[in-house]
């Protein structure tokens, strides 16, 4: 029932449904009886009852009666000196800035609501003789049996005291003091600088923003600390500080860690004492959260941060990012959350022994520390017998100190590094760093100190890394499976690679080099050491730079040899040398494999002897001769000697006046910055220019070619056939000679012209000119802009590149590809292959059975004289064969073809699009169809010729209609055929061929559902052929 009160009614009452009674200005009864009632008394004396239910009474003004009833009822007495009873139910009775009521709850556990927020003025109030059962003045109120009180307050300075309940007090604005009772209370002290005292229960204060004081009292109190400069004390019991900044987005940095509950600290602007515990969450950024030795709680939220618990029972999650939870291995859970998150421990100065073993399952074992979603652990021991062992799917930063350790990795890329004692490393699967030596941090950089201890270091599986570090102690290293690089110490080690391509190198002492198999690298060190390469091409390592004595050496005697001496070191199974020459003059002769001599200082004399060796002369005047093989010799700085030898090889004389001698050998040429002599010898020799970007080049090689004296560029040629030049940023115009040159265009718009031979064309970006000459097999490559190729007899490759592009082939058997944009392309002579690639292109492939392919874009296929092919490719091409007995395939796209002279094939296959073709012949031309129909096969059954309207059988595979149509759209094709003997079953196929007097056109039928129709939506056009109107038998081929 739904009602209001005439003004001159005075009473109303409500039915059983859920009521709203609106009073007058009168002095109104309104009963709502049950359901859940809503009572309006308006201005008067009113009386109102909500009954049964769960109603709202709102007395409005006037001295109103206002009576609960059962269920949980809110009381709104308004303005006046008004009667609230809540009767049973957990009930709410609101009083705002007014006074003089009598407020009873009645049973249940009933809520006093204060609302001073309109209030302008200060107050006080003391509520603290609140009770369920006497009556007691509190806040200008006769109240009694209320459990509860809720407070607002007001936009000026507020003094309230709490019950001896659980009460929730809000400050709004001004310097509020707020006093809790006995109960578990709530003060929030909201603007301003307020006054915060906790009471005797377990209190939460919230000082929210301003300078304010909080007081914990007794209790186990939470207390939050707003970033400013307030002061907090917890009080007596078990008390914690919440910091939360999980809104903030920037890096933050928290540092607890000098809380004491037993005296007042300041941290960060804010004093802080009593205070057992801290709860500390993060925000969106970087942060750096620590705490001390209470049993904290840290969240790091977004970012990568940095979290450390101290030493109490601590949660410590990291969150989102790749964050970093720092432990001592105590009692705490620690959780990484999403990222990959790192666990460090650093008890490098702990004497007693840790033996903590890594597992797989969820819940790892850190010490005492129970650790979860966490991919990294960085642990640093200290001077006890340790043991650590990884698991697999984890990394490990494993650093022990003194003492005898036991260190394992899992099938990571761990760190593993030992300290004084005598230790066993072993870093199991993975691609592991092991040091011998004592890490004095956990960054993985490690600071080595001396070791003396006899240590046992194992890569096992994996590309790993052992370091002995600096000891004396005589230590065991091995490699492994993978490709390993072990580093001995001082004392006297023994190295063993394992298997893969391993480096090893030796220091001070007498040590035992083991490459294993492989093609390994070993470097002897200072002391009298035995160097065994092992199975495989191994490479020993000398190094003499630095030194200011010249050094002499001769490696074609060692190199091979079972077991020979060498600068003090006993050499085994080392077939390659790579030697680092001193400051002075040395002397090195390689032996029989690829060597490689660098000189350094001095006036050095290095021979590769044979084998494909690199020589290196470095600083002075040096005389380099690479003997047989095909070698790389570089002069250096200064005036050098450079000898190439027999075999293909690679001279530059780098800085000063030069003389390079090609030998024998098709040799390559680098000219310096000097005024070099380059003799080429016999071969076929070549030498390379590189252009400055601020100068264009205009260079004819053709004259100086083969030469037995010329001038070229500034330097004195001899016997140098062919030219490799690369351009700079300018417009470049080089000829080449009559051999096989590589002309690099570069930037700008170059002019490469190569003359005879086998030769390479580059014109990189810029509108290029590329001709190549004679009959051999060049490669043109235009690069980016619209370039012109032009290539002449022989088989060449001409790309175009970018840009919209002209090539032609001329003779030869040619390959040409327009890549990207509108290009046209010309075969000319020869059997050639065209590609238009992307753009809409031209192509044209003149005498000759030439491979038209158009590619992407609206293309034009001309295949002129010859049995052609012509593919359209994508896009509505126009397909023109020319003469001969060509073959030609529209591809996609909508499609004209025509023949031309001769017997040619037109390809029918599943592409999207319908083609036109304009001059088929009948008895001469061919229609290859690649669909199949009806049961699929190679062979056409049943094919019928019908008149208009006549029935089809449903197992015809061809259906010709004999009648000339009016149009030839599909609809009204469908409209001319009559009904279907039998039905077609769904997907069912077949061939329909018809015309209009004057063409002809070919659909495929695909049947949608089985019925007995042919509809005009089922029918597909194929083709159409201009001028003729039916196809026969012959005229088919089925492939």
């Amino acid at each position: 029932m739904t009602s209001s009160l005439h003004p001159s009614r005075r009473e109303l009452k409500g039915g059983t449904g859920h009521d709203s009674l609106v009073g007058s200005t009168d002095a109104d009864t309104l009963v709502g009886a049950d359901g859940n009632d809503t009572l309006f008394g308006l201005n008067g004396a009113d009386s109102l009852s909500g009954g049964n239910g769960d109603d709202s009474l709102s007395g409005g003004g006037g001295t109103d009666s206002l009576w609960g009833g059962a269920g949980q009822d809110t009381l709104d007495g308004g303005v006046g000196s008004d009667s609230l009873s809540g009767e049973a139910g957990n009930d709410v009775l609101m009083v705002n800035t007014s006074t003089g009521d009598t407020l009873n709850g009645g049973a249940g556990q009933d809520t006093l609501w204060v609302d001073w927020r309109s209030s302008t003025v200060s107050r006080v109030a003391d509520f603290s003789g609140i009770t369920s059962t006497v009556t007691v003045a509190a806040g200008g109120h006769q109240v009694s049996n209320l459990e509860t009180l809720v407070l607002h307050g007001g936009s000026a300075t507020d003094s309230v005291t709490a019950s001896a309940n659980a009460d929730v007090l809000y400050g709004y604005a001004g310097h509020d003091s707020f006093k809790g009772g006995g109960g578990a209370d709530v003060l929030d002290g909201g603007l301003g600088n307020d006054t915060l005292i906790g009471g005797d229960g377990n209190d939460t204060l919230l000082g929210q923003s301003g300078a304010n004081k909080l007081d914990g009292g007794n209790g186990d109190d939470v207390l939050a600390w707003n970033g400013s400069s307030e002061t907090l004390a917890g009080g007596l019991g078990d008390d914690v500080l919440v910091v939360d900044v999980s809104a903030t987005l920037s890096s933050q940095t928290y540092d607890f860690s000098a809380l004491d509950p037993n005296r007042s600290v300041v941290i960060q602007n804010g004093t802080f004492s009593g205070m057992e515990r801290v709860s500390l969450t993060g925000g969106q950024g970087a942060d750096r959260l620590f705490t001390g030795t209470g049993n904290d709680t840290l969240r790091g939220g977004a970012g990568d941060d940095l979290l450390n618990g101290g030493k109490g029972l601590n949660r410590v999650e990291g969150g989102a990012g790749d964050d970093e939870l720092q432990t001592t291995g105590g009692a705490e859970t620690l959780d990484g959350g999403e990222g990959t998150d790192k666990v460090t421990c650093n008890l490098s100065t702990s004497t007693d022994a840790v033996n903590w073993q890594f597992t797989q399952n969820e819940g790892v074992q850190v010490g005492r520390a129970v650790v979860r979603n966490v991919e990294v652990f960085d642990i640093q021991t200290g001077s006890g017998d340790d043991t650590l062992v990884g698991s697999d799917g984890s990394t490990h930063h494993f650093a022990t100190g003194g003492g005898d350790d036991v260190v394992q990795g899992g099938n990571q890329a761990d760190a593993l590094t030992g300290g004084d004692g005598s230790d066993d490393l072993n870093g199991g699967a993975g691609d592991d760093t092991i040091y011998g030596g004592q890490g004095e941090n956990l960054d993985n950089t490690p600071d080595f100190d001396a070791n003396d201890g006899d240590n046992t270091l194992n890569g096992a599986e994996g590309n790993d890394e052992l370091d002995a570090g600096w000891g004396l102690g005589a230590n065991l290293m091995l490699g492994g499976t993978g490709d390993d690089t072990l580093w001995a110490a001082d004392g006297t080690d023994t190295l063993r690679g394992g298997s893969g391509h391993d480096v090893l190198s030796a220091w001070a002492g007498d040590d035992v080099l083991d490459g294993g198999e492989g093609q390994d690298t070993l470097w002897g060190g200072d002391g009298q050491d035995t160097l065994d390469g092992g199975a495989g091409l191994d490479v020993l390592l000398l190094d003499w730079s630095g030194t200011e004595v010249g050094g002499e050496l001769d490696f074609s005697e060692v190199a091979g040899a079972a077991n020979a001496l060498l600068d003090g070191d006993e050499v085994r199974n080392i077939e390659l040398l790579h030697c680092l020459g001193s400051e002075a003059d040395d002397w090195v002769l390689g032996g029989n494999g690829a060597d490689t001599l660098q000189g350094a200082g001095g006036d050095d004399e290095l021979e590769g002897d044979a084998g494909d060796d690199v020589l290196e002369g470095g600083q002075g005047g040096d005389m380099l001769l690479g003997d047989g093989g095909n070698d790389q010799l570089h002069g250096g700085e200064d005036d050098d000697l450079v000898w190439g030898g027999s075999g293909h090889d690679q001279l530059a004389g780098d800085a000063g006046d030069d003389h390079l001698f090609g030998g024998s050998g098709n040799d390559t040429f680098e000219s310096g910055s000097g005024r070099d002599t380059l003799m080429g010898g016999q071969g076929v020799d070549q030498v390379l220019y590189q252009q400055s970007d601020d100068e264009a080049a205009h260079i004819n090689f053709s004259d100086q070619a083969g030469q037995s004296r010329a001038e070229f560029n500034g330097d004195r040629l001899s016997s140098i056939e062919s030219l490799h030049f690369v351009g700079g940023a300018m417009d470049d115009n080089v000829t080449g000679s009559y051999w096989g040159d590589v002309l690099e265009g570069g930037a700008g718009a170059d002019r490469l012209d190569s003359h005879g031979g086998s030769d390479t064309l580059q014109g990189g970006s810029g509108n290029d000119t590329l001709l190549s000459g004679g009959d051999g097999g060049d490669w043109l490559d235009g690069g980016a802009g619209d370039d012109q190729l032009l290539s002449d007899a022989g088989d060449d490759t001409l790309l175009g590149g970018s840009g919209n592009d002209d090539l032609d082939g001329y003779s030869g058997d040619d390959l040409l590809r327009g890549n990207e944009g509108n290009d046209q392309l010309s075969g000319s002579l020869g059997d050639d292959q065209l590609y238009g690639d992307d753009g809409n292109d031209v192509l044209n492939g003149w005498s000759d059975d030439d491979q038209l392919y158009g590619g992407e874009g609206r293309d034009v296929l001309q295949g002129e004289s010859g049995s052609d092919d012509l593919f359209g490719g994508a896009g509505d091409d126009v397909l023109d064969a020319g003469e001969g007995n060509d073959f030609l395939d529209g591809g996609d796209g909508d499609d004209t073809l025509t023949g031309g002279a001769g017997s040619d094939a037109f390809w029918i296959g599943d592409t999207v699009g319908s083609d036109v073709i304009t001059d088929f012949e009948l008895g001469v031309d061919l229609l290859e169809v690649g669909l199949r129909v009806g049961d699929g096969d190679k062979v056409l059954e049943n094919s019928v010729t019908v008149a208009a309207g006549d029935s089809v059988s449903a197992t015809a595979e061809r259906i010709t209609l004999s009648t000339a149509l009016d149009a030839l759209d599909a609809s009204t094709v469908a409209s001319a055929l009559g009904p279907v003997n039998g039905s077609h079953a769904s997907g069912q196929t077949a061939w329909v061929l018809v015309n209009d007097g004057n063409d002809g056109a070919l659909y495929l039928f695909t049947s949608s559902t089985a019925d007995s129709v042919i509809q005009a939506d089922e029918l597909s056009l194929l083709a159409t052929f201009t001028q003729t109107t039916a196809l026969n038998d012959a005229d088919w081929l089925l492939t």
